[in-house]
């Protein structure tokens, strides 16, 4: 990555014009010796020399000044949703930055999750462009509602400047999911930072116990999960996350369907498809073999404690399951079943998003550096090791960090298995609220308080309004 830190950009344009002005000051003490050298007096001998002219000092960098000084210190606020070993992760990528960059101070503020960073980030909007933090952590949906409202900075002249930016190779290099990812028009409008996708997480003692394959497909899953279910023991085979949007939307693509045509954009997850994929879940729960998560909300914990023998979440929270399985058991996890021999794999996560606050040229500057920093790919690579996302490129992916990491780990490896089943949703206005509509409905059936088709029925029709049909 061609990344040039510390004003390098600046010095170097100082430095060409020094060499000029060196080599023509050279060639005005030597002209004259050469001169005299040639024409000598009428008796064979040369004439005497004038004495050398004493050459100006020169750092050891071959300026002829003194050496730069210390660049003025630019302070960037950003606003993040990291929190425990993820925030631990992200303290340690802008202590890294800070040691290259001194002149560039992050200054990280958790504003809580990420619809709390989004009220935040329209408030501050509201009140006035200039209260906006030059930062921001945020999903792709969101980044695509900021776009529609103006308040974000297009990145695409960062991404191509030749001393700034990145060559052709490097924006290549990042995972087609991820890259394709941050671009709206034609125009780079994000970094991909925190990338995660669903996996399957299971508990590799139970599975001994039971001489149990790893389940590769949905029926197979179907028998693993009655063979670990055990009434005694309170444990069910197979548990789901109250949020099932993400496990939903797979299994509609992977029963041939859709949830948003992104080219009208128009909502389609309440046809037949969607009907098949949401009673697929809830005949799983109602046979006795599967589980929400309940009150938990999250499956790490209740993984953890023995209560399930497997489980579809996200790859980000490696972390959190780590430490609720405290090393009481072995476990690993593996690519998603497959649906009639079809895969799908929602990738999703954060971006990072340069604001359109009023910041001056060098805090742009600055703002885009610190989002280049995080692209290197032993940056990314570490990144990825300490706080389960996923590299975003194949030289990440490559780096001895990442392979050492998964050799070590090798429950880390999952995620970055399925690029070739992995899919973004529809990155078109209006389609954050259609997610909470889909998440309405989905809770809804899964309380028992709707019908499937109805509760599809409602929640399409509101997002279709909500994406102006």
């Amino acid at each position: 990555m061609t990344i040039l830190i510390n004003g390098e950009h600046q010095r170097r344009k100082k430095k060409m014009k020094n060499k000029k002005f060196l080599l023509l000051l050279v060639l005005a003490l030597i002209t004259p010796l050469l001169f005299l050298t040639a024409c000598g007096d009428e008796d064979g001998t040369t004439a005497e020399a004038p004495p050398a002219t004493e050459a100006p000092d020169v750092d050891e960098n071959g300026d002829d000044e003194p050496a730069d000084e210390p660049l003025e210190t630019i302070y960037l606020d950003f606003w993040h949703a990291m929190t425990g070993a993820h925030e631990d992760a992200l303290m340690d990528v802008i202590e890294a930055f800070h040691a290259e960059y001194s002149h560039i101070r992050i200054q990280a503020e958790f504003q809580g999750n990420y619809t709390a960073i989004n009220e935040s980030v329209m408030a501050a909007a509201v009140a006035g462009l200039n209260n906006l933090p030059h930062l921001v952590q945020q999903t792709t949906d969101n980044v695509t509602e900021y776009i529609n409202d103006g308040i974000v900075v297009s990145l695409t002249e960062f991404f191509n400047d030749p001393e700034v930016g990145l060559s052709q190779a490097e924006i290549n290099d990042i995972k087609d999911v991820f890259r394709e990812g941050v671009i709206w028009d034609g125009e780079f409008m994000s970094v991909p930072f925190g990338k995660s996708t669903r996996v399957l997480f299971y508990n590799i003692d139970l599975f001994e116990e039971h001489d149990l394959e790893v389940p590769t497909t949905w029926e197979e899953l179907i028998e693993v999960a009655q063979v670990l279910t055990d009434v005694d023991a309170n444990r069910f085979g197979m548990g789901f996350e109250n949020g099932w949007g993400a496990e939903f939307i797979a299994l509609v693509i992977q029963h041939g369907g859709e949830y948003i045509d992104e080219a009208t954009a128009t909502a389609h997850f309440a046809e037949q498809p969607g009907i098949d994929a949401a009673q697929f879940v809830i005949d799983m729960i109602d046979a006795g073999y599967a589980r929400f998560a309940g009150e938990d909300g999250f499956l790490s914990g209740v993984f953890g404690n023995g209560f399930v023998g497997m489980y579809i979440g996200s790859s980000a929270g490696l972390p959190h399951v780590t430490a609720a399985v405290a090393g009481d058991f072995t476990w690993s996890t593996a690519p998603l079943p497959l649906y009639n021999g079809n895969a799908a794999s929602r990738f999703q996560g954060n971006d990072l998003v340069l604001m359109n606050n009023g910041a001056s040229e060098d805090e742009q500057l600055a703002a885009w550096q610190f989002m280049a920093f995080t692209m290197r790919p032993e940056i990314a690579a570490q990144w990825a090791a300490s706080s389960g996302y996923i590299p975003i490129s194949d030289a990440a992916l490559a780096h001895e960090i990442w392979v050492n990491h998964i050799t070590a780990n090798p429950h880390a490896a999952a995620a970055a298995e399925q690029f070739d089943a992995g899919f973004m949703t529809a990155r078109v206005p209006g389609a954050n609220p259609v997610w909470h509509y889909l998440v309405a409905a989905l809770n809804d059936v899964r309380d028992g308080e709707a019908t499937i088709e109805d509760a599809l029925t409602d929640a399409q029709e509101r997002a279709n309004a909500a994406l102006g049909n």
